[in-house]
């Protein structure tokens, strides 16, 4: 039964099923056995509404599944299972793709990805904003391979990692010796598996690299077809000059390109979507294989120093500490901070979520500018004093996106469904809502409540798109051969729980998840089944 008792009127029209798909005419094929010598699979899902992740209409039938591959789908009459999963007014949909994320080490120490599989996430994409965990991407993937893991992963190469192995924190462009060397690292993480190479022009020491150089590494990608994703270099006032410059790398590289977490930010640009849409549509339309993604949320999540120069960063951290104190150049970072402060409004859009020092604790969920009135202190000064309080090491949540930008975002033919989070454990400190809520959010929010799209669109936006984007072999899709990375959710249900002042709740309305054909979730509950994979792109 439903949570919330609906008609079956009413359920086909919530998860975007016609009269003849639903009446298992239009999709799907039939498969009858006979009783003399029965179909045999290890699991049987039946009588659900499949999506199959490629956009189109819904259909009532089965899923058969023999180790960790589909092997039917459709009308699969007389067969018997193993286990048998009634998903009678249940949403059958391939496991979600989160194609842009931070779990990188994470799955190290908290190998069961638990805020990500309740939401019905079966593979995470790391590696993402210039980081990886370190360039020799094969060796990383040689390591899960020998770990147990709860969800698939597969990773980009981060430039901002290789520029770091090459000329550390150094604010200068690299000679032709070390560009070739750059060169072949990123030739190496992508024959070690790599799906991708990615940027973070915003972040030390990514900000430091000019266009020539991003443009060379990124011609690595071409005889591959993967993509150049990029945490662009501004995504305030010069927006639309840094999708010029992801437009142009990608162009000169002959690659593909993903603008990671594609957002307007800050109240004074909120009006440039409009032409946002009309660069992007224009550049699509002549080349194309250009996409985005985005997480439904109107606030991001970032170091505290985000809002300071790039220049005060060069040479690493404990320099941009020095260059805090440094009576010299006060005057000059303020008049810099203010500018990034002036786009978001006010100190009151940013949110401390997480620091190092125990005295500072106790301001973890508070809004900059109270910090400061609590302590009688100027709110840059503070900021600053924060900074050195905890090493640098201050996290925030800054509120400067707008409702209706993001839902024009999240419903445009180029976006995929990405996080920007991590796959954590239910114990912990603050953290971004994201991890534990985007793609129930995505469902419950924007799908079945705001209806910006329908489910089939919402389901291929996290399934058959990132997954072709990355060329993920055999996932993505409810297709015969392809593995049984499976979510199953209540459409009426599903609903993401977390909040930014209490983040760290499951996802409700997820009945059922597989991966690679195990049952991670069962029944809404966890498993202890860890049959994740290190996903690796064979060149």
């Amino acid at each position: 039964m439903l949570k919330e008792e609906i008609t079956r009127r009413d359920f086909l029209k919530v998860a975007g099923i016609t009269a003849a798909a639903g009446a298992g005419l239009s999709g799907c094929s039939l498969l009858r056995v006979g009783s003399a010598e029965p179909r045999q699979f290890d699991i049987l899902i039946k009588n659900g509404f499949i999506i199959d992740g490629s956009g189109s209409e819904a259909f009532s039938g089965s899923v058969g599944i023999i180790g960790d591959k589909i092997a039917a789908v459709g009308k699969l009459e007389g067969v018997r299972a193993d286990q048998v999963i009634d998903a009678a007014n249940l949403t059958v949909a391939p496991g979600f793709i989160n194609i842009h994320g931070h779990t990188n080490g994470t799955l190290l120490s908290h190998p069961e990805g638990m805020s990500s599989i309740m939401q019905g996430v079966t593979t995470e994409i790391g590696g993402q904003c210039g980081g990886s965990r370190g360039w020799k991407v094969g060796d990383y993937l040689d390591t899960l391979e020998t770990r147990d893991i709860g969800i698939n992963f597969a990773t980009m190469v981060g430039h901002g990692t290789v520029r770091s192995a090459v000329l550390g924190q150094a604010d200068r462009e690299p000679t032709a010796e070390e560009l070739q060397r750059m060169r072949a690292m990123v030739e190496e993480a992508i024959q070690g598996g790599a799906v991708g190479l990615s940027t973070g022009l915003e972040y030390t020491p990514g900000n430091f690299a000019r266009m020539p150089e991003l443009i060379e590494l990124a011609r690595a990608l071409k005889p591959y077809g993967l993509p150049y994703a990029t945490h662009m270099r501004n995504e305030d006032r010069q927006l639309l000059e840094a999708v010029a410059e992801a437009l142009t790398i990608s162009r000169q590289a002959e690659c593909p390109v993903q603008l990671s977490h594609l957002k307007v930010l800050g109240k004074p640009n909120w009006y440039k979507i409009d032409r946002l849409f009309e660069i992007i549509e224009k550049a699509s339309g002549e080349r194309g294989n250009l996409h985005y993604d985005r997480y439904p949320y109107i606030a991001y999540s970032t170091g505290l120093s985000i809002i300071f120069p790039g220049w005060s960063k060069e040479g690493g951290n404990k320099q941009f500490l020095e260059r805090l104190k440094d009576a010299a150049l006060a005057e000059k970072i303020r008049r810099e901070v203010q500018v990034k402060i002036d786009q978001l409004q006010s100190w009151h859009a940013l949110m401390i979520t997480s620091v190092r020092n125990e005295a500072d604790i106790k301001y973890v969920g508070w809004r900059m500018d109270d910090i400061a009135r609590d302590k009688g202190a100027d709110p840059y000064q503070e900021a600053v004093a924060m900074l050195l309080r905890n090493g640098g090491s201050v996290s925030t949540v800054g509120f400067g996106m707008d409702e209706e930008n993001t839902r024009r975002i999240l419903s445009h033919p180029l976006g995929m469904i990405g996080s920007d989070g991590s796959a954590l454990p239910l114990e912990g400190g603050m953290v971004h809502p994201r991890s534990f809520g985007a793609f129930a959010r995505v469902l419950g929010y924007y799908c079945r409540e705001q209806k910006i799209f329908d489910l089939p669109t919402a389901i291929k936006k996290m399934t058959s798109m990132p997954a072709e984007k990355l060329k993920l072999d055999k996932r993505g899709r409810l297709e015969t051969g392809y593995y049984a990375d499976i979510a199953i959710f209540d459409p009426a249900a599903i609903k993401d729980t977390a909040t930014f002042e209490k983040p760290r709740q499951f996802a409700v309305g997820v009945h059922h998840v597989l991966v690679n054909g195990k049952f991670a979730v069962k029944d809404g509950q966890h498993t202890g089944t860890l049959a994740g994979r290190p996903l690796r792109f064979r060149a």
